[in-house]
């Protein structure tokens, strides 16, 4: 092969790799410049400002509302009785009930290992 078909291959060649990085970046031609971005601007995401003070309007009337609770003055063991259900880690209401009847069983397991180990 001489030098000049050698490099006619190349040009050609060079053409196609042009070719296929325009397209891959979606312009029509090698000459279309590309500035570097990978696809159109917009938001990323984010909340816009108003948004952002409704958010910050909600919690703070739920912080009013929880300070208001907390100042009352019922003594300690009456709201203990009337407090609602605690929950497990799952989430599941457990009632007074409930929370007495695994109580019972858990101190039965440990009296059983106890007795077992002695």
């Amino acid at each position: 092969m001489d030098l000049s078909s050698i490099i006619a291959e190349l040009k050609r060649e060079q053409e196609r790799i042009s070719h296929a990085i325009a397209s891959l970046l979606g312009g029509s031609t090698p000459s279309a410049k590309v500035d570097g971005r990978k696809g159109p601007r917009g938001r990323k995401g984010g909340m816009s400002a108003e948004g952002r003070r409704n958010i910050s309007l909600a919690m703070k009337r739920r912080w009013a509302e929880r300070r208001g609770k907390g100042a009352s003055t019922q003594p300690v063991k009456a709201k203990a009785a009337k407090a609602a259900p605690t929950k497990d880690r799952r989430g599941h209401a457990l009632t007074p009930a409930g929370r007495k009847r695994l109580s019972e069983m858990m101190k039965q397991r440990w009296a059983a290992r106890k007795k077992a180990s002695d």
